[in-house]
């Protein structure tokens, strides 16, 4: 998902850490009372979409527009990952866009990736607690994410190499047998630490809640204070503009402004995005940042399946800003971006097992264009997995 939309709604509740959790007794939970993070059902935690127009101002997006555009100037001296530039009409309207990787109809070609993880760990002063589990940064390389060692959907590779593999399926299977989009083992880097500010007299920005009869911490915290941090980072750590810097965290959940405890509207597990620099207007940063997620919080959410959704996406949109026809997501508000993990986001049968790990099935090129079946993907279908037998819906 890029960025995911919710609510601005901002609550002036507590004056210390002890106010916020009795205010929170009997919404939350008793726990609170007893001097632990206060409770939250499951159901409270729902998964929220955004666009870019809610992470970035009109001027931002201006810029990264100008950007890419200079990208394509064969003059152009900023490196960026490999991609290809192609387009699809729909009723008389030309809608170009960007993936990465090289053109599948120009023959077989393997394009590497090169990637960066980068683990972090998050500190929630007020409470003194951190969430972080070292464990998670082997599990994600071991994962198809990254191993070519399992089948995905009848491929022996990644899983969004399999992806694009499956969306080209009419190229793969005539003229480019041996195409392929695959991302590298990534560059470990020392882990990072997000330390959050502690909340006020006026609002309570951030806060550790256990979901209800479980031992599962979850991290709300707040996009607005987040995504300057993460972009940050990414300048501070002079992160090259040809790499995928991919920020893992643990059970962190992002919410838009304060917490409302009464009016709970959470959460945004991941997202893909990309920025320019203010010094350096002809500059593109893109990256990832992902929860590695425990089970029983999210329907068929755990451990890598935001990273299916999210790699997914930025190899198919990595700008965020390809356009698409007009289509209802699944929370029935409409996007018009070329998002391939929106639709089926916590839709039941919409994630699936490769080796003990989830992952989220993905829409394709196909469904967002309402070509008529079938398709050039496998089988003629408008998913990895061959499950919806229509395309996307107008809206």
């Amino acid at each position: 998902m890029s960025f995911k939309e919710g609510w601005l709604l901002r609550i002036s509740i507590v004056t210390t850490l002890a106010l916020v959790l009795t205010a929170t007794v009997g919404i939350f939970g008793a726990k609170a009372a007893q001097g632990g993070p206060p409770t939250v059902d499951a159901s409270q935690l729902k998964q929220l979409s955004a666009s870019m127009s809610k992470l970035h101002s009109m001027a931002q997006l201006q810029g990264l527009a100008k950007a890419a555009q200079a990208q394509t100037l064969a003059n152009a001296q900023v490196k960026e990952p490999p991609m290809f530039s192609s387009s699809f009409t729909f009723n008389g309207q030309t809608f170009p866009f960007t993936m990465v990787g090289s053109d599948p109809a120009l023959g077989s070609k393997t394009s590497h990736v090169k990637t960066i993880l980068i683990p972090v760990s998050t500190h929630f002063p007020d409470q003194n607690i951190t969430l972080f589990n070292k464990a998670d940064a082997d599990k994600l390389t071991d994962s198809p994410i990254f191993s070519r060692n399992h089948v995905v959907v009848g491929d022996r590779t990644q899983f969004t190499d399999a992806l694009q593999r499956n969306q080209f399926h009419n190229f793969v299977s005539t003229v480019s047998p041996n195409y392929h989009v695959l991302l590298n083992q990534p560059e470990m880097r020392r882990t990072v630490k997000l330390e959050l500010p502690f909340n006020t007299s006026n609002e309570v920005a951030d806060l550790v809640l256990t979901v209800r009869n479980t031992n599962i911490q979850v991290g709300i915290v707040d996009i607005n204070f987040f995504v300057p941090w993460i972009e940050n980072q990414v300048l501070a750590m002079h992160l090259p503009t040809d790499t995928l810097p991919v920020f893992q965290f643990h059970d962190i959940f992002l919410n838009f402004g304060s917490i409302d405890p009464k009016n709970l509207q959470c959460c945004v597990l991941g997202f893909h995005d990309a920025f320019t620099p203010a010094s350096r207007p002809n500059e593109i940063h893109t990256f990832i940042y992902e929860s590695f997620t425990t089970a029983g919080i999210f329907q068929g959410v755990s451990d890598v399946s935001v990273m299916s959704h999210e790699a997914a996406e930025w190899v198919n949109d990595p700008f965020g800003n390809n356009p698409t026809p007009p289509w209802v997501n699944a929370g029935g508000g409409c996007q018009t971006n070329l998002e391939t993990g929106d639709f089926l986001e916590g839709m039941p049968g919409a994630s699936f097992k490769v080796a003990g790990f989830t992952f989220q099935d993905e829409t394709n090129l196909w469904w967002f264009a309402r070509t008529p079946r079938p398709t050039p993907a496998t089988a003629g279908n408008y998913d990895f997995l061959g499950t919806l037998t229509t395309p996307s819906t107008p809206c």
